[in-house]
């Protein structure tokens, strides 16, 4: 059998090379200009911000979020979410952590990733169901709980999807990507808030 070397098959595969290369580049990039932001000690909304939408830039369809707790570790305050629609970010900015609230509020509080396929059918979304899923139709849910340097969690990273669903390998080494970088700019904010108040 004799198969045209310009057949769709080989420059649909050519395609997609060409676009996962693009992707890497864009990632690389991405990440040199956070690590400059965290460098510069710019504005920690601003890193995390850029953090947020370089990664949606990598997937279709992806949005984004950062959670800060506040000083006595028991509320979620918020980061960043530039993709997320602000009533939602509002309703959850003071939301109580607790081992079944939604997907940040649990990670926080297990210390563990939660990794939420359906929000419509998970018990942990049931008190923020209606305004996740009903007025704003996101359906999946995956959150990484943000250490410091002593161990406490101190912050969650999310992604979120308007499709039921869990993280495929490249999105798993995405969370782990962003989560390292959250945790650099989370804690290097927190350590010069500290120096800033006498503490060092």
């Amino acid at each position: 059998m004799i198969i045209d070397k310009d057949s769709p098959d080989k420059g649909s595969a050519s395609a997609y090379k060409d676009k996962e290369r693009e992707r890497a580049k864009a990632l690389l990039a991405g990440q040199n200009r956070i690590l400059q932001l965290i460098h510069e000690d710019r504005p920690l909304p601003e890193i995390l911000t850029t953090i947020c939408t370089t990664l949606e830039a990598q997937v279709e369809g992806m949005l984004c979020s950062v959670l800060l707790l506040d000083e006595q570790g028991q509320r979620l305050l918020h980061g960043a979410a530039p993709g997320l629609p602000p009533d939602y970010c509002a309703a959850v900015h003071g939301l109580a952590i607790g081992p079944a609230v939604g997907s940040c509020g649990t990670a926080a509080f297990t210390g563990q990733p939660v990794l939420i396929e359906d929000i419509a059918t998970h018990p942990s979304w049931a008190g923020i169901r209606e305004l996740a899923v009903d007025k704003h139709g996101l359906r999946a849910c995956w959150s990484t709980p943000i250490r410091s340097y002593e161990g406490q969690v101190v912050a969650t990273f999310a992604m979120y999807y308007r499709v039921p669903k869990l993280p495929s390998l490249h999105e798993r080494k995405l969370i782990d990507f962003s989560s390292h970088l959250v945790a650099i700019a989370v804690n290097r904010h927190r350590d010069r808030a500290e120096l800033e108040r006498g503490g060092g």
